[in-house]
């Protein structure tokens, strides 16, 4: 979701709980990094995304003034997939809850890295960043599984 013009003071955002997540000072426990393919937007679409934007350089342009950005949930896949496979590889069904925050938008062929900390057993805290950038793609993620 984008939220333009919303005027309310830094850090006060009312539509939105405030989450616990506080990353360790300390390296992360899982790295994983990865891109976005050049036509991942395009494959997307496959889920039944009708949005313009994802896809059309003159829609996505005169909306936003950018080439196609990926959908939400495409960042959230390759977050969930890289989560798993650093604390729980090859099990999929032992993920209890996937939870995040978006911080910015992302684009096919973004290079990625995924950064998490173990918390306690069976929940780790983790971020998406842009490589090239250095920004959150996603931020303050909660990452639960069957320890």
């Amino acid at each position: 979701m984008l939220i333009r013009d919303y005027d309310a003071p830094e850090g006060t955002y009312p539509m939105f709980e405030s989450s616990p997540v506080k990353f360790p000072d300390r390296t992360p426990d899982v790295v994983k990094n990865g891109e976005f393919s050049k036509v991942q937007h395009a494959l997307f679409r496959l889920t039944g995304d009708t949005n313009y934007v994802h896809i059309d350089p003159e829609w996505s342009h005169r909306g936003n003034g950018t080439d196609p950005y990926m959908m939400g949930f495409c960042p959230q896949g390759f977050a969930c997939r890289m989560a798993i496979n650093g604390v729980c590889p090859g099990h999929p069904e032992k993920v209890k809850r996937f939870k995040t925050q978006f911080r910015n938008v992302s684009f096919p062929g973004d290079k990625l890295r995924f950064e998490g900390w173990v918390i306690e057993p069976g929940k780790m805290w983790f971020r998406l960043l842009n490589t090239e950038t250095g920004k959150p793609i996603l931020d303050k993620g909660e990452f639960d599984w069957e320890s």
